[in-house]
């Protein structure tokens, strides 16, 4: 069955309205934010989290640079403080976790096309060899051998019928959204698929070290938090928001001694972070905070810690980004 928005952009496409709104698409911020970059197929771990492949994402730089201005996360905020013009379509690049290909496969066509991008770290992953919660379920739903299983008190899943990448999708939405501890959730998932994921020392590490950090800074990009654990803020108590956001600061200023001003909260829907955390992270230092809720940033900004980004995923071509882009436009026009 076609999904509601399929549908949706369809008949904007077929009735000439998307060429009129990429036309009059409103004056703000329009953060790009993505996660991998590369081949998802050769990955033993979640396919999704993989944005485009290197030549998607060239393209998409060139696209972005043509139809926007491309600042700096020092120009976003400036742009927060009303200190640029606030008639102009901006572009922020940002990335999440800080995977390796962020290094070795976006960070030299960054520079091939001179632009500049935020990498949102989070730091206990760094040069570690931690595999993250959800690398860890794709891997664990990809070597089970069930093939129907239920998880928390009304979700059932089946391997047998519905397409991996699918089901991986599916569940990661299920877990995200459940308020339990991580801990408590993984260990259910493993005795339920009689599964588990054992870290082989011996592998590369799945993120960037700290030279690396340190080399990307140097030639031009910015650095955020992105926590220390990826843990989703809202399931958490004041104490342990209170330490990933601080002690992640902390660390990325020590190491790279400049001041870190924004923080990327970890999963970044509606539900994962609120108000409180918010104005924690304004306590602490930071200037700016981003979320990953899909929408253009309107100028003047409201909320310095309520940046919202459009998510690139599942390899879009040039008409499905600028459909999003598109789509992302509220008829406030």
């Amino acid at each position: 069955m076609l999904n509601k928005s399929f549908l949706k952009s369809i008949l904007i496409r077929l009735s000439g309205y998307e060429a009129y709104k990429w036309i009059t698409r409103k004056n703000g911020l329009y953060c790009f934010n993505y996660h991998r970059i590369g081949d998802c197929t050769k990955t033993p771990f979640d396919p999704n989290i993989y944005s485009c492949s290197v030549e998607q994402f060239r393209k998409q730089l060139q696209f972005i640079k043509k139809h926007f201005q491309v600042i700096t996360l020092d120009e976003a905020l400036l742009l927060t403080q009303n200190k640029l013009p606030l008639n102009k379509r901006y572009a922020l690049i940002t990335f999440d976790d800080g995977y390796c290909d962020n290094y070795e496969e976006a960070y030299p066509v960054l520079k091939e096309e001179g632009l500049s991008a935020v990498f949102f770290i989070p730091t206990d992953y760094v040069g570690s060899g931690i595999v993250p919660w959800w690398d860890e379920i794709a891997w664990m739903l990809k070597n089970t051998n069930r093939k129907e299983f239920c998880f928390g008190e009304n979700h059932t899943f089946n391997l047998k019928f519905l397409a991996l990448d699918d089901v991986i999708r599916k569940f990661l939405t299920v877990i995200k959204s459940d308020p339990r501890s991580m801990d408590k959730k993984m260990l259910e998932l493993q005795e339920t698929l009689a599964c588990e994921y054992k870290v082989n020392p011996k592998d590369k590490s799945l993120f960037v070290s700290w030279e690396q950090i340190k080399e990307m800074k140097i030639g031009g990009m910015s650095i955020g938090s992105h926590t220390c654990s990826h843990r989703i803020l809202t399931h958490l108590d004041k104490e342990n928001q209170l330490l990933e956001l601080a002690k992640s600061k902390q660390c990325l200023e020590q190491y790279l001694g400049c001041e870190i001003d924004s923080v990327a909260y970890p999963v970044g829907q509606i539900n994962t972070f609120n108000n409180d955390i918010c104005e924690l992270t304004e306590k602490l230092g930071y200037k700016m905070g981003f979320s990953f809720t899909n929408e253009i940033n309107d100028l003047p900004m409201a909320n310095p810690y309520k940046i919202s980004r459009l998510g690139i995923d599942n390899h879009p071509s040039m008409m499905a980004l600028r459909q999003k882009i598109v789509m992302s436009n509220r008829d406030s026009n």
